[in-house]
């Protein structure tokens, strides 16, 4: 008789017990965006942490700074007609030339109303760190480009072209040190998504 190994006998075992293949469900088309979604996305946004503010112009991004940052305080975005430059950033600058970011401003692709999470390309960001390095982070997100779900918003990612790109969803947080909420560990302090229409 023909004694297994423990590891044999583990994977005899596993194969054993595997349940019935089942085909894929089939995922039905669902339309890109819609103002139906713009209040589940806020809803779940605010409920991580983030603050969502609906703008109509660029113009009132430059009223939040105003309102909410000091004029000492270093801006950064990458956005036209956002008056806080970006000129002379280049993807092979050293991170350290960020690390006194206070807020930084930058545009999104889209957002994805059940989970608040907003899809950001490097070419939106200047540079790839910047996102995680800054103090506070503003996203800027078209009304149009909020879809439904990850489905969705993997549908959508078919027709871009980037190299390195990210979901951010909330303010960066953890909780793995005695279960205490620790606000910016591992990135920005704060979020806040302007929803342009």
């Amino acid at each position: 008789m023909e004694v297994m190994s423990s590891k044999e006998s583990m994977l005899a075992a596993i194969r054993k017990n595997k349940p019935l293949a089942v085909p894929l469900k089939e995922i039905c088309e669902v339309p890109k965006s819609g103002d139906l979604y713009h209040d589940l996305f806020a809803r779940q946004a605010e409920f991580i942490g983030a603050r969502v503010i609906r703008i109509n112009t660029l113009e009132a991004i430059e009223s939040y700074v105003n309102e909410n940052f000091i004029a000492t305080d270093r801006i950064f975005s990458t956005i036209k007609g956002i008056p806080y430059s970006s000129a002379g950033i280049q993807a092979s600058a050293s991170g350290h030339q960020f690390s006194d970011i206070e807020l930084a401003i930058l545009p999104a692709h889209f957002a994805v109303a059940e989970n608040a999470a907003v899809w950001i390309s490097e070419e939106q960001m200047g540079q790839r760190i910047i996102p995680f390095i800054c103090q506070h982070l503003a996203l800027v997100v078209p009304a149009s480009s909020i879809v439904k779900d990850m489905h969705a918003a993997y549908a959508s990612m078919t027709d871009l072209d980037y190299g390195f790109g990210t979901f951010i969803a909330g303010p960066s947080k953890t909780a793995d040190i005695e279960q205490s909420l620790i606000i910016g560990a591992h990135g920005a302090r704060s979020l806040t998504i302007f929803i342009i229409s």
